[in-house]
């Protein structure tokens, strides 16, 4: 039972209110530092939680996705400044190339493919990637 000061979402996201101390991430516990939270069937999640049940993690840089991002063939997700050449850092916006696990710009693929050796390491896939909204 509630008695005096509770925590609830002003904005209408998430339904009943909650003692201050019981106001925490569904999935780590952990308290949320100011009042920004996330929201998924009615429970509350911090940033990263939220992020990693909704599949929008950047492959890169490893953080929350919200807007634009871009996606490859595989699925995976990137900021669109995240999407870079190994080599060079060049924004790959388009088709890249996968070598391994290295994604490069088409200049860099060919030279990294030339100077790198054989097998199924350096084996240079085209790939290409979709830009999308969350």
């Amino acid at each position: 039972m509630i008695t005096g000061k509770s925590v609830k979402a002003a904005d209408g996201r998430l339904t009943g209110r909650y003692h201050k101390q019981c106001f925490v991430c569904k999935a780590c516990q952990s308290p949320f530092a100011t009042a920004d939270f996330y929201v998924i069937d009615n429970d509350p999640y911090c940033e990263r939680h939220y992020h990693q049940l909704n599949r929008s993690l950047c492959q890169h840089c490893d953080r929350g996705i919200e807007g634009q991002y871009l996606e490859t063939q595989k699925g995976q997700k990137f900021h669109p400044h995240c999407s870079i050449c190994r080599d060079c850092g060049r924004v790959l916006s388009d088709d890249h190339f996968e070598i391994g696990d290295e994604t490069f710009c088409e200049r860099h693929a060919f030279s990294a493919v030339r100077g790198g050796g054989s097998g199924p390491k350096w084996q240079m896939e085209k790939r290409s990637t979709r830009f999308l909204v969350m």
